[in-house]
């Protein structure tokens, strides 16, 4: 079914694939950017500083509706930290072979 449409001053017969295809093709820019274009552009890039809190019980500072560092509760709910437990262990476990070693009354 071929369609006539009025498209700058001249008649164009199109069917409804031909149509789909002209317009899924990639467009081209219009005209250059300008300098005048590119400062309006680039006014809503300025920096604007973080929204900081500072906790209530640790002092710590702290993005708005994020837990502070080390945290172990936000807003009344506890947070659980994944690996938490494995890590002190480790940490604790690492310590604990230093003063092994210094007990030691030969050198290794």
């Amino acid at each position: 079914m071929a369609k006539t449409c009025k498209n700058s001053g001249f008649l164009l017969n199109l069917t409804y694939h031909s149509f789909l295809a002209l317009r899924s093709s990639m467009g081209l820019p219009g005209h250059r950017r300008t300098s005048s274009d590119k400062r309006r552009r680039a006014a809503h890039f300025a920096l604007v500083a973080a929204p900081v809190s500072k906790d209530k019980k640790t002092g710590l500072l702290h993005l708005s509706h994020k837990a502070a560092p080390g945290a172990k509760e936000y807003r009344g709910h506890a947070i659980h930290i994944k690996g938490a437990e494995h890590k002190l262990e480790k940490l604790l476990k690492k310590s604990g072979s230093k003063k092994k070693a210094e007990e030691h009354d030969h050198k290794h």
